[in-house]
């Protein structure tokens, strides 16, 4: 079997979480081998579900560079004129604590921003009432579903990601690839193993959200090694 997310935390968005919890442990129980994506995902596996850890291997998520560069050659020459562009990829579901970020940029009301968000969910009806009723809407975008996401990754200051758990990100990772900075709450899941702060990104208290912006407002990300930090993105990821 392979694991994608942090279990302890997953099952309780099911529709009968103690019955799935439950059947999730036996059915654990009978598998020879777990393919986790982190060693967050593992310990939560053996500490959790009393997994035997002999029989956990970790095999962290791949990035395609190849395919990543020929994507981002797509992406259009802009200028910013000064407005630090922020940018969401990901589902809109309730896992991924996207109130917590629209809260954030409200908290940025006195600065300079655009922040578009990527993807579709079952919260978007949701999350555009509040995108309103926190008058965000002339600087928070909801772009949906994009062929190629990455031509705005690439145009990025920043990747913002508020996530309530996470297993292993692979928006993280493609980010660092394109050399764009993280910033992310240390929520449950693979975020510590990754994030290395003020190199490729930083971990935020979970749920501070007077923190989380206090960092974008510092603007560190526009500083920081990006040629590096995509060089040890290759290294350990590709």
């Amino acid at each position: 079997a392979r694991e994608s997310n942090t279990v302890s935390n997953s099952y309780k968005n099911e529709k009968f979480p103690v019955l799935f919890h439950f059947l999730l442990s036996y059915a654990y129980q009978k598998i020879d081998l777990v393919i986790c994506q982190s060693k967050s995902m593992a310990n939560d596996l053996v500490l959790n579900y009393g997994f035997n850890a002999d029989k956990i291997n970790i095999i962290y998520n791949p990035v395609d560079q190849d395919h990543i560069s020929k994507l981002i050659q797509q992406a259009p020459k802009e200028d910013h004129n000064g407005i630090i562009r922020l940018v969401y990829i990901g589902r809109l579901t309730p896992q991924k604590g996207l109130e917590r970020l629209l809260h954030i940029m409200y908290l940025l009301k006195d600065f300079s921003y655009r922040l578009q968000i990527i993807g579709e969910g079952e919260m978007r009806e949701q999350l555009l009432h509040l995108c309103e009723s926190l008058s965000l809407k002339d600087t928070v975008e909801f772009k949906g579903i994009q062929a190629n996401p990455f031509t705005y990754l690439q145009r990025a200051d920043c990747l913002l990601l508020t996530s309530h758990y996470e297993g292993l990100p692979n928006v993280k990772l493609e980010a660092n690839a394109c050399g764009v900075l993280v910033i992310a709450f240390d929520s449950p899941g693979a975020m510590a193993e990754v994030i290395e702060n003020d190199y490729n990104g930083w971990l935020v208290p979970d749920g501070d959200m007077e923190a989380f912006a206090q960092l974008i407002k510092s603007k560190k990300y526009l500083h920081l090694d990006k040629t590096a930090i995509k060089n040890r993105t290759l290294e350990n990821f590709n």
